[in-house]
């Protein structure tokens, strides 16, 4: 009997699966293991995991394990976050993950700045952000990056990307041509070129130039890629439709189109070139354009409705997009990475994001709500503002997000107008059509100006949460809580804190409050803050908000204080109370090291008598013994002695009152 081997589509794959996940967590196991040489080397025991783990992570990528690779090389990071292998493995991962663009650069960035390669040759990280930086529009140091570089079939097409979008024309057509010469086999170059923005189909809708119609050098690039089509059709079939707009007739240019269509070829040029060579009718082509094939583009929306002979066509047009749901996309350098993308459900605007440097990073954000815009979030530095809209374009309430923490400002009906996108509609004879979504004119508000108009603010940060009046810019009223569950109502006067009243227990009891003051520069600062601990409306307990620390106690509840404590940068302590009951403060203690260093009476010292219960301790002359009783701090009378007890740090101290 014989037996077949196992076919390639059978289960066994996904049993390996499950085997690279257990090898994988044997693998970070024993990384773990290393040497005991590396418990005493931080720094070397890391470096080798990490080692360890770009190596894994580069086995896994090339048995189709991405997910797991990605993970395999955070942990690598993770132990050292600057290695150049572990930072270009996972950018290149990026690349093929959906990561950002922007996150990518960062970690080839890293790769370049962090020292020397082991796996991996640095001119490939090179090349890598190269690519990343024409992409995000940054052509000049995009070309430096692959100056002196090696000629390959990437660095050639980043360098005719750069150049053009430098406005290099000549040398863009070079990089081209010699694309074409060495690497036939690569399409990316020329049908970049023929479909960038300053080509005829881009700029004049439907055109066919003369071959030599852009000057020699663009003729020379047209005349190289005619000669490769056959070639480069089988690897993209693409630039069949990005000739098209270049055949010296238009029976080519229709041969081009059919081709491409014959092989169920369809984007969105393929289907305007179609309708404009008289390919498709006017309802196909609208039928195509909204059918979810490929994602039309907002400048195909409108040179197809142009294209359009007949009222009856546009209308029907306009009934059609009243129906789509979908995405739009905006491409106006027509590089094939969208700059803006629209989200539609019944032709009406449902969410948009615009990504100009195309980053991957939005730097504007806006949801809708029956097609009027309801939120718009946009990104400006490490500043985030947040804008929602009640009655557009009328803000309700405008948000800044930044290290600081979060202040929402509330507005006024239609008292601040902040329109900073716009709806134009998508057939501008029309005014009842569906509408565009873009990036208006409008720079985002300062803060400054949000405060001008706005009638309160929430701000929070991780320790505090505020709401505030405001009239004219300036502060009336504002509640706060904080981390610690103490809570505070202010009053103010010109903008400046007056009054503030404070719940330092949460029970809903204002028993302290903060006074404030003006420094020498005229800025509100806080002064002391006092305490009423028994609700009796009087505060018996102060201290101060600056330096030196000064704190004091009314023990007899008459407004004055009894014991003052005065606590020195050195961190000694000093204790003031009036002997005997008068309004001088008589008696001085100095503690320090946790102990009192002396007591004196109006300079004189002061002997310290042990009560023989051994929780007080007499000042000067002991009448009588506590004995097991402790006192409480304030005044009393015993035996017709009057005396005073106050708590020095920690320990009581008791003084007869003469």
């Amino acid at each position: 009997m014989t037996t077949s081997r196992p076919c390639s589509v059978s289960a066994r794959p996904s049993r390996l699966k499950h085997r690279f996940a257990a090898a994988a967590s044997l693998f970070i196991a024993l990384a773990a293991a290393l040497p005991a040489y590396a418990a005493a080397d931080t720094a070397a025991r890391d470096a080798a995991l990490c080692a360890s783990l770009v190596s894994g992570a580069r086995d896994a990528i090339a048995l189709g394990y991405s997910v797991e690779a990605a993970e395999l090389l955070d942990e690598a990071l993770s132990f050292v976050p600057s290695d150049p292998d572990a930072n270009y493995l996972r950018a290149l991962l990026g690349t093929s993950i959906a990561d950002s663009p922007a996150s990518v650069t960062a970690r080839l960035e890293t790769a370049l700045s962090g020292g020397s390669f082991r796996l991996f040759d640095a001119n490939d990280a090179k090349l890598l952000l190269a690519s990343i930086f024409v992409r995000t529009r940054r052509p000049a140091e995009s070309l430096r990056l692959v100056a002196g570089m090696p000629t390959s079939s990437q660095s050639l097409y980043v360098e005719s990307v750069a150049r053009r979008q430098l406005g290099d024309e000549q040398g863009s057509n070079q990089a081209v041509i010699e694309s074409l010469l060495r690497y036939p086999a690569d399409p990316r170059p020329v049908v970049a070129w023929l479909r960038a923005k300053a080509r005829p189909f881009s700029s004049a809708g439907i055109a066919l130039p003369k071959r030599t119609a852009g000057g020699a050098s663009d003729a020379a690039v047209v005349d190289a890629a005619f000669r490769a089509v056959d070639t480069l059709k089988e690897i993209d079939p693409g630039i069949l439709v990005a000739l098209a707009p270049y055949a010296s007739s238009v029976d080519e240019a229709r041969l081009l189109i059919r081709e491409f269509r014959a092989i169920g070829g369809r984007n969105v040029d393929a289907t305007l070139l179609a309708l404009g060579y008289g390919l498709l009718s006017e309802s196909r082509a609208i039928e195509e354009l909204l059918s979810g094939a490929y994602l039309p583009t907002v400048s195909s929306i409108r040179t197809l409705y142009g294209l359009l002979s007949s009222d009856g066509s546009r209308a029907a047009f306009a009934r059609s997009f009243f129906a789509y749901d979908g995405m739009i996309v905006s491409d106006a350098d027509r590089d094939g990475f969208y700059e803006a993308t629209a989200s539609y459900r019944d032709g009406m605007a449902t969410r948009w994001v615009l990504d100009g440097n195309q980053d991957g990073v939005p730097e504007l954000e806006a949801w809708f709500s029956l097609g009027a815009p309801e939120v718009l979030r946009a990104v400006s530095g490490s500043m985030t503002v947040t804008v929602r809209y009640e009655r557009w374009p009328f803000a309700s309430s405008v948000g800044f997000t930044d290290a600081q923490g979060s202040r929402v400002y509330a507005v006024g009906p239609q008292v601040m107008p902040l329109p900073l996108i716009t709806m134009t509609p998508f057939f501008a004879s029309r005014s009842d059509t569906p509408y565009a979504v873009e990036r208006s004119s409008m720079n985002l508000p300062s803060e400054r100006s949000i405060v001008s108009v706005a009638n309160s603010v929430r701000s929070e940060t991780d320790d505090l949460a505020e709401t505030a009046e405001l009239s004219g810019g300036m502060r009336n009223r504002a509640w706060w809580s904080d981390a610690f569950g103490w809570h505070g109502y202010l009053t103010y006067l010109d903008g400046v804190p007056k009054d503030e009243s404070l719940d330092l227990d949460g029970d809903g009891r204002f028993e302290a409050r903060r006074i404030w003051k003006r420094d020498a520069d005229g800025l509100p600062v806080a002064s002391y803050i006092e305490a009423d601990q028994d609700g009796d409306g009087m505060f018996e307990y102060r201290e101060s908000l600056s330096q030196p620390v000064l704190k004091s106690w009314d023990y007899d509840g008459n407004g004055e204080p009894d014991l003052t404590l005065e606590e020195r940068q050195d961190g000694s302590r000093v204790y003031r109370f009036r002997a005997s009951g008068g309004s001088d403060y008589r008696v001085e203690a100095t503690y320090s090291s946790g102990r009192v260093d002396s007591v004196t009476e109006r300079g004189v010292p002061l002997p310290l008598v042990a009560d023989t219960g051994g929780s007080v301790v007499w000042i000067g002359r002991k009448p009588f013994d506590f004995g097991t009783t402790v006192p409480t701090p304030g005044f009393g009378s015993r035996l017709g002695q009057r005396y005073v007890v106050v708590a020095i740090g920690g320990l009581l101290y008791a003084q007869v009152l003469e």
